[in-house]
């Protein structure tokens, strides 16, 4: 993909290679002429607006740092119900959970790791709560990361307090 491909894309998902890091996550941010790469693994020039991830590359093609550059279709929303499909996979620490079916606005999961067993129904509000996110997906954050960011404490003690909670599950 062009740099003048990607000063079309302004905020959509892309998944690319930066630095010989997979960024599976990303978007895109043109700021004037300038494209920026936002995500949250490589930290590189910034720009004003990181569209909610912690980072930004600026995209400079002559140097050919940012390579493989694919446009994510459809962005998946774990409060969208619109977005979920049969065979979803739901991530949660080490629970994989898959999309048995979709009932109105309640969504049929599979058991714990178990795909051809039934798990029960959840709204997307539980899913949310319960801090599942789409397999390959930024997930969300939880209330204890907004919190903590709210309170303007360092990214990485931000991980590895919520890295504590979670094992504490």
């Amino acid at each position: 993909m062009t740099k003048s491909d990607l000063l079309k894309l302004h905020g959509r998902k892309i998944t690319c290679w930066i630095a010989g890091t997979y960024i599976s996550d990303a978007k895109v941010c043109v700021e004037g002429k300038r494209v920026y790469i936002c995500q949250n693994f490589k930290n590189g020039s910034s720009c004003k607006d990181k569209m909610g991830y912690r980072y930004s590359w600026w995209f400079f093609p002559e140097e050919k740092n940012v390579t493989d550059i694919k446009l994510v279709e459809k962005e998946k929303d774990i409060l969208d119900i619109s977005t979920y499909k049969v065979g979803d996979i739901l991530v949660w620490s080490k629970d994989h959970r898959m999309v048995l079916g979709i009932c109105g606005k309640v969504v049929l999961l599979s058991g714990y790791n178990d795909f051809k067993c039934a798990g029960g129904s959840w709204t997307i509000e539980e899913i949310r709560e319960y801090g599942y996110s789409f397999e390959g997906v930024k997930k969300i954050e939880t209330p204890v990361e907004d919190y903590l960011r709210k309170y303007k404490f360092p990214e990485k003690r931000i991980e590895e307090l919520v890295k504590i909670i979670e094992e504490e599950k």
